[in-house]
């Protein structure tokens, strides 16, 4: 009984969630450009071993390694695909505008996405009116303190971070105040 409710929590886990994200810097993406490193990689790919910050290496990762190369962030998902129960990895790509989610166990591609402006700037800490509420977090992280409200302007949820409130109707910012 206990496997059965489990599972039933397991698989109610949305399937978009806040990751720990690893920002790579450019010397760290330029140091996998070498072919020493890119050798590296398709020999732990063939093998489905872990590289460095990358993880399991897959023939799947190895595709978009050598078609975007190195990713610009790495984020470990904190939670599970819904339909499989297994835990995510996104690579993030800035030029091409791709998130790519692979299962952490075995390095597989679970899904390709387009990044957008939105996100991008999520990425880099901002909140605006817009957004929902995976990048707000992925933005700020947890809020320090979450209200249910009922708000004029339609807001039902506000979020606290310090000296930032957000506001929410739905799962949208309707608005920002620093």
């Amino acid at each position: 009984m206990k496997k059965i409710i489990l599972l039933f929590l397991v698989l109610l886990i949305p399937t978009v969630s806040l990751a720990e994200y690893k920002k790579l810097t450019k010397s760290q993406r330029e140091g996998w450009t070498k072919p020493h490193d890119i050798e590296k990689i398709e020999k732990a790919a063939e093998k489905n071993l872990s590289v460095d910050y990358f993880g399991k290496m897959s023939q799947d990762k190895l595709k978009y390694f050598k078609k975007y190369g190195c990713p610009d962030v790495i984020g470990v998902w904190n939670c599970r695909d819904g339909s499989t129960g297994q835990k995510l990895e996104e690579w993030i790509y800035y030029g091409p505008s791709k998130y790519i989610y692979f299962y952490e166990k075995d390095g597989n591609l679970h899904k390709e996405e387009t990044l957008t402006e939105i996100d991008k700037l999520s990425m880099d800490g901002k909140v605006e009116v817009g957004m929902d509420k995976i990048q707000v977090k992925r933005a700020k992280g947890e809020p320090s303190h979450m209200d249910n409200i009922t708000g004029k302007d339609g807001a039902d949820e506000k979020w606290t971070y310090n000296s930032l409130y957000v506001w929410f109707s739905g799962d949208k910012v309707i608005r920002v105040q620093k």
